[in-house]
């Protein structure tokens, strides 16, 4: 159906609408009160588009579209379709692959404490999306003192009491139960013991640290009486630790019961990047950093619109949802507040303050996002001297006219003479472009120490793939040695 066709049929209802180019990719999800409206909007002569639209709008072949009841359905069918597609020319927030989650296990009857890089809905307890990788894991080093968990890959039953192995991956107990940093369950039976330690872990990542530091001061003062003293150092080392982590966070103690997600914002050009700050009971859990790009700047409240999108994207992927969110720019209260409703169970209000507390955190997570803007700007100039500059520097050395976009290397390797291969890896603009590196098996020389029959053969039969013509390149290629 063309185009034409297309538009003239769109109903005047909310909606979701897709648009493919020539080759049926999916390059725009948008949403919809009224889809005939909206959709026609992007191709009205007199409309002010800019060039990032009209672009778009010249490699637009097909549209389709699925029509809801509310503007709320559309805003949640949209969020998925973007998820799950990240069309083009969408808003969106880096690949979630670079992002880390502290996932704890709640199908077992001894659950996990570890990482992973995916949201599933398993039922598990995920906190994150973390930015920071370095802090995730200086966190599970801080747990692991606090808290005996277990973090290996066996499979443990509890079969009332009697425990069943029933995944030996590793030889157990593991030396972190014999440094007392394991309770030990694939020993012995410990269910309400180890329930109690998992509920502290996620009351410590929530930022719930009173009840925790109580429970330890507890232990110091009992290990004390009882004159054990080297565990009673340990544990007031543990004490110490938390109430550096307290004192250093300490926000704003009238607030001490509320938890909030501060989200300031700094623009550069067509970029956007974001800090949010996680408090929790009155003290920061954390900063995470984010950076999006527009592909479309069509709207005039661009900026707002960029937080909208960043505020689905990224409450769609945590379980950790507060209170309150406080950010710069006026969004579409009433929409997000009921998608809070609908996907996480509970009202989150919004603030977009003018004055007081709220406003001075805002303004300190923005000053943070510019901080964010200007080191990732230093961090590509320093990259582009690393990689496009050496580049540079090395085509100018070996008197090259022009500077290569494309390098390959290879190098042979062998047994003492047997089983011998060729690696090749490439760098394009400078940077290691290890999807397209290959591995050769040799032929000719399998049994041979003979580097430079190697090289013939494997460039050889590189170039003769080049050119599809590797019959006769093999047959008339020569190396000649410097």
């Amino acid at each position: 159906m063309s185009l034409k066709r297309i538009l003239a049929n769109l109903p005047d209802t909310a909606g979701v609408y897709q648009m493919y180019d020539e080759h049926n990719n999916l390059i725009y999800v948008g949403k919809a009160k009224h889809l005939k409206r909206r959709v026609k909007s992007y191709f009205l002569k007199q409309a002010k588009h800019s060039s990032k639209v009209k672009k778009m709008v010249e490699h637009i072949a097909d549209i389709k579209y699925t029509e809801v009841s509310t503007e709320l359905e559309a805003l949640i069918l949209e969020t998925n379709y973007i998820k799950q597609h990240k069309p083009k020319y969408n808003i969106l927030m880096r690949d979630d692959k670079h992002y880390l989650y502290i996932k704890i296990s709640r199908n077992e009857d001894y659950p996990k404490v570890y990482t992973v890089r995916k949201v599933s809905n398993d039922g598990a307890y995920y906190f994150g999306p973390k930015t920071n990788s370095t802090s995730v894991y200086k966190t599970l080093k801080l747990l692991r003192k606090l808290f005996p968990y277990r973090s290996c890959t066996l499979g443990i039953k509890d079969n009332n009491g009697v425990i069943e192995i029933t995944k030996k991956t590793i030889p157990y107990p593991c030396l972190y139960y014999h440094i007392k940093r394991c309770i030990g369950p694939c020993v012995v039976s410990c269910k309400p013991e180890y329930t109690t330690i998992i509920s502290g872990i996620v009351s410590f990542l929530k930022g719930d640290y009173k009840d925790i530091y109580e429970q330890l001061k507890q232990e110091m003062l009992g290990y004390a009486e009882e004159k054990k003293y080297e565990k009673a150092a340990s544990t007031r080392d543990t004490l110490q630790a938390i109430e550096r982590l307290m004192e250093k966070q300490v926000v704003d103690q009238a607030n001490a019961g509320i938890s909030q997600d501060i989200i300031g914002m700094h623009q550069k050009l067509n970029r956007y990047y974001l800090t949010l700050m996680q408090i929790r009971s009155g003290r920061v859990l954390g900063e995470e950093r984010f950076e999006l790009q527009s592909p479309l700047d069509d709207d005039e409240h661009e900026a707002a619109l960029v937080l909208e999108k960043f505020l689905l994207q990224y409450y769609t992927d945590t379980l950790d949802t507060p209170k309150e969110i406080v950010i710069g720019h006026k969004v579409d209260k009433e929409l997000i507040t009921s998608w809070f409703i609908k996907e996480k169970g509970h009202r989150v209000h919004i603030h977009v303050p003018q004055k007081g507390v709220k406003k001075a955190l805002l303004d300190t997570a923005t000053k943070n996002a510019a901080i964010y803007c200007e080191k990732k700007q230093l961090d590509f100039e320093d990259n582009k001297a690393r990689t496009q500059g050496a580049v540079a520097d090395l085509a100018l050395a070996i008197g090259l006219q022009e500077v290569p976009k494309r390098i390959e290397c290879y190098d042979i390797s062998h047994l003492g003479g047997t089983h011998t291969v060729a690696s090749m890896v490439v760098f394009e603009d400078g940077k290691p472009a290890s999807a397209q590196y290959r591995r050769f098996k040799l032929r000719s020389t399998a049994n041979k120490n003979d580097d430079f029959e190697s090289m013939k053969e494997v460039l050889a039969r590189r170039l003769g793939y080049l050119t599809k013509d590797s019959a006769k390149k093999n047959a008339s290629f020569s190396v000649t040695p410097d």
